[in-house]
This record gives C-alpha cells, sequence and structure tokens, in this order.
C-alpha cells in the first residue's frame, strides 16, 4: 500500500521509479517503536547515519496504513531512489482492528 502511494505521487512529479531498499535492522525499529507507543524518527534517522546513507523518515500510526499527503511531501519524494518500508501491527484490545506502526525510509 504504502510503496504504491509513493509510486503515484513520484509519478506526479515525473520521478523515476523508487526501487525497493533493504534495510534489516528496520523490522525491529518499527516493532521498538509500537511497544513504546511513541512516535519518533531518532532511531531511524540514527539508523541512517550508521548505514552512511543519506534520506528522510516518516513515521506513523494509524488503523490503515496509508501515508498523508503531507508525510508524501515530507519524503521529498523526487529526490530519492530507493524506499524501504516495515510494519509493526499491534491488535487492539478494544475490539477494533489493528493499529499499524509504520516506518518509511526514502533514500
Amino acid at each position: 500500500m504504502i510503496a504504491r502511494q509513493v509510486g503515484e505521487a513520484r509519478d506526479q512529479y515525473h520521478a523515476s521509479t523508487l526501487w525497493p531498499g533493504v534495510i534489516p535492522e528496520l523490522h525491529g525499529k518499527v516493532c521498538d517503536m509500537a511497544q513504546s507507543g511513541k512516535l519518533d524518527p531518532a532511531p531511524f534517522e540514527a539508523l541512517m547515519t550508521q548505514k552512511k546513507v543519506s534520506g528522510t523518515v516518516a513515521v506513523f500510526a494509524s488503523d490503515y496504513p496509508s501515508l498523508t499527503p503531507e508525510q508524501l511531501q515530507g519524503l521529498k519524494l523526487a529526490r530519492f531512489h530507493k524506499l524501504a518500508v516495515s510494519t509493526c501491527a499491534v491488535p487492539s484490545t478494544e475490539g477494533k482492528g489493528p493499529t499499524y506502526w509504520i516506518a518509511a525510509i526514502a533514500y
């Protein structure tokens, strides 16, 4: 869903295809964020520094895995070539659907 959304936004900017990026540590950091219950881009920014890549991060939690137009713009879509996305779904204790904790890194 996120990759499709980003791809459509890139089409609007007439940017080249954004290739899938692989950052193995990303999923663990997203699940850590979900367990803490705190949206924080800092661990993901530190991960990019550790990997020696430059880019931008969007983190969010929602009942539906979709970026807002502001988040899409914040990823500075036309500047980067790869997209790494990870999701950690946390079941609801209130009988609702799960909450999706998501980090998207464009680099």
